[in-house]
């Protein structure tokens, strides 16, 4: 289920798809905590090595929105920064724009290492 996350201000954040045991569990309880996995640091020879987590929590809270007899759920959070760094969904409309972007970069990539391939 794809769902748009808002800030307490009701600002939108980001378009997250919810699984539907994440989705199940938001309409029975009204809140979830769902793990943002943070890519790994390198950690460079010759500095001290930090001890940053690598896992972070955004907490989402679900309130029901009836509107013309229809019952939809909108999904808030405090943890605004975190959420940030979700994995974030396209909207239906999105989605040929980011594949038409995804190939032309695909074949550009494939081009330029055939140039260094080829001695170019």
């Amino acid at each position: 289920m794809r769902a748009v996350l808002y800030a307490k201000d009701m600002e939108p954040i980001t378009v997250i798809n919810l699984p539907p045991t994440v989705a199940h569990y938001l309409e029975r309880y009204g809140r979830v905590r769902v793990p943002v996995a943070l890519p790994a640091l390198p950690w460079v020879a010759g500095t001290s090595p930090t001890y940053e987590p690598l896992m972070r929590t955004v907490d989402i809270f679900a309130e029901r929105l009836v509107r013309q007899g229809r019952e939809t759920l909108m999904l808030f959070t405090r943890d605004e920064e975190n959420a940030l760094l979700l994995k974030c969904a396209f909207l239906p409309g999105q989605q040929a724009g980011l594949q038409e972007s995804e190939r032309e970069h695909y074949v550009k990539g494939f081009a330029a290492a055939l140039n260094l391939a080829c001695g170019g």
